[in-house]
């Protein structure tokens, strides 16, 4: 039995468990706590239930692992959420203090998420701003701004649209247009009210994408669809933007003519200087 791989052992401490063979079962728990790996550790102790669980527990919490730490304090009943928490706030990993005051009742919320504002992790400040009501929404914007990260920026201004200032939402804004990501000053545009439209369509249209080029044009109000229209017409490169081209051909066609007519007029003057050289 000793020498059975590591991936059977779970297996097979679950069937010795239902048939109350407690003599196999002690074996299995002594192979797996000298193995010294948490994740057996844990995984024994969720399966056999409550069978020999502060020796396991007290295993995990020896090897310092903050994932399975936070797994320990989430899923077995009769874990010292104390002791797996000091773990998980040592690591100062974001996603695990996030998960670690999301999932496990009695978490110090104000504790964790101390370790994500100074972790300056856009992504973790933004999730605990928008899932927490106790959270410092100032505190998490910050890091937010600074980070430079348009799409924490717009979900942040998106989501918090109501309490923010003008000002914070501008500076959100910038950062997005700052990034010349055309999906971001698409969504920007199409979602936040007083967003500059100018300014957001000239990284799209500057961005020569076809399809946010399309978006924009479709769902913007004031937007230049001649300007959008050229980037589309102009950059009818392959199948995907052919398609691009007819649905705009279809939708707008008063825009569509009239950048035709003045690509042919360019075309045939190149001709006309062309052969008088």
């Amino acid at each position: 039995m000793i020498k059975q791989k590591k991936d059977r052992l779970i297996l097979l401490a679950h069937s010795y468990n239902m048939q109350n063979n407690y003599e196999e079962l002690d074996k299995i728990s002594q192979v797996i706590l000298e193995s010294k790996s948490p994740k057996l550790n844990y995984e024994f102790a969720k399966t056999v239930h409550p069978y020999k669980l502060k020796e396991h527990e007290k295993a995990v919490l020896k090897s310092k692992n903050a994932k399975y730490c936070l797994l320990f304090a989430q899923d077995i009943k009769g874990a010292n959420i104390k002791a797996h928490e000091k773990v998980v706030l040592s690591s100062k990993n974001p996603e695990l203090n996030y998960l670690f005051a999301q999932e496990v009742d009695g978490a110090n919320i104000k504790a964790h998420e101390k370790v994500i504002i100074e972790s300056k992790d856009a992504y973790y400040c933004l999730m605990f701003a928008k899932d927490f009501k106790q959270a410092d929404i100032e505190s998490h914007e910050k890091v937010i701004l600074e980070s430079k990260v348009p799409s924490a920026n717009y979900e942040f201004a998106f989501h918090f649209a109501d309490i923010i200032s003008p000002l914070k939402l501008k500076l959100h804004e910038q950062v997005v247009i700052n990034s010349k990501q055309p999906a971001y000053c698409y969504l920007f545009a199409k979602n936040l009210k007083g967003a500059n439209i100018e300014q957001l369509a000239k990284v799209v249209i500057d961005s020569k994408d076809v399809g946010w080029n399309y978006c924009f044009a479709l769902n913007i109000k004031g937007a230049d669809v001649v300007a959008h229209g050229k980037v589309i017409l102009d950059n009818n490169t392959d199948k995907n933007s052919q398609n691009t081209v007819e649905m705009f051909k279809k939708r707008f066609p008063k825009e569509y003519n009239e950048i035709d007519s003045t690509n042919k007029s360019v075309e045939n003057a190149n001709d006309e200087n062309i052969l008088s050289l």
